[in-house]
C-alpha cells in the first residue's frame, strides 16, 4: 500500500479512504491506542493536508492504526519535510499536491472501490 515518494499527508489520506475509515474514526483510532486524547480530527485533517507533518510519537500510532511498516511512514514523513524544505529554498508558496483520486471527482471512485487492486485497476 506504499506509493514511491508519496508525502505522509498523502499517505495517511490514501490508506485512511481504502481502509474505509473518516477522520474523525482515524483520530478516535489513536486516541484509543495512544492513551492520548489531545488528537482531534483537525490535527488529522491538517495532516492529510500537509499543513503538519505528524512527529515521531503520532508517526508511531498512525503505522499501527493504518497497517504500514513504520519506516514506510517515517520515510512518508521525510519526503513531505524535504518537500517543505525545497519549496522554502525556492522562495515560493505551493499547495501540496493531491493526487487525482483524492481530488472531488476521484473520491467518489475510490470510496466505490472495495479493495485495493479494484482501485489500482481504475488508476
Amino acid at each position: 500500500m506504499v506509493e514511491k515518494d508519496e508525502p505522509v499527508g498523502v499517505m495517511i489520506r490514501r490508506v485512511r479512504i481504502l481502509l474505509g475509515y473518516s477522520q474523525y474514526e482515524i483520530a478516535d483510532l489513536l486516541v484509543e491506542i495512544s492513551g492520548n486524547w489531545s488528537l482531534t480530527r483537525e490535527e488529522v485533517s491538517r495532516w492529510e493536508r500537509g499543513k503538519r507533518i505528524p512527529g515521531p510519537y503520532w508517526r508511531g500510532w498512525i503505522s499501527e492504526v493504518l497497517r504500514l511498516p513504520r519506516g514506510d511512514v517515517d520515510a512518508a514523513a521525510h519526503i513531505a519535510r524535504n518537500a517543505r524544505k525545497d519549496v522554502a529554498a525556492a522562495g515560493q508558496v505551493v499547495a501540496p499536491q493531491v493526487p487525482l483520486w483524492a481530488q472531488p471527482s476521484g473520491l467518489s471512485t475510490a470510496l466505490k472501490c472495495r479493495s485495493v487492486s479494484a482501485w489500482s485497476t481504475i488508476r
